[in-house]
């Protein structure tokens, strides 16, 4: 695998497969949620982006653009094959930092990966979020994910 940030693709395309895996369903919507909060941990924990995608805020609240276009064509319909391989689980890579995302990767699927797509809305969308902040600006910037996540696991919500 090269080296981070990585495509949204690949990070969704791990979160489908374990979503397949577990049968625990994964929408544009979910994987939208997911591939944030995952990136928001990362950039909270390593002060680097996971990503190479910006961010955007929209009505339902951060969005990938680039994701959005290749999952579409599922509306909100489970998605049980993305054509983008799951690389986290493929490769081998041993670098510290693809070991650091795998990490990250396994805990928001831990954490996060239960609740349903409207949840993961909720939280994601609340006042006092990156995405509040960015709502008349449009794209969210990594300073602001990276300070968001970062005081979250100063709180001691993901360890």
């Amino acid at each position: 695998m090269k080296t981070l940030p990585v495509s949204s693709l690949v990070v969704a395309s791990f979160f489908i497969a374990k979503g397949v895996e577990d049968a625990r369903p994964i929408t544009n919507l979910k994987a939208q949620k997911l591939v944030y909060i995952a990136h928001g941990w990362y950039l909270g924990f390593y002060g680097k982006p996971l990503i190479e995608d910006e961010v955007e805020a929209w009505q339902y609240g951060p969005v990938i653009p680039r994701l959005y276009r290749e999952l579409q064509r599922w509306n909100s319909q489970p998605i049980t094959f993305f054509d983008v391989p799951n690389r986290f689980e493929e490769d081998q890579d041993t670098s510290e930092a693809i070991q650091k995302a795998k990490h990250i990767l396994e805990q928001t699927w831990q954490k996060y990966g239960c609740f349903d797509a409207f949840k993961l809305v909720d939280l994601t969308h609340r006042p006092n979020t990156p995405w509040f902040e960015a709502l008349f600006r449009s794209r969210i910037d990594n300073d602001s994910i990276a300070q968001h996540y970062k005081a979250l696991k100063e709180q001691g919500v993901m360890g």
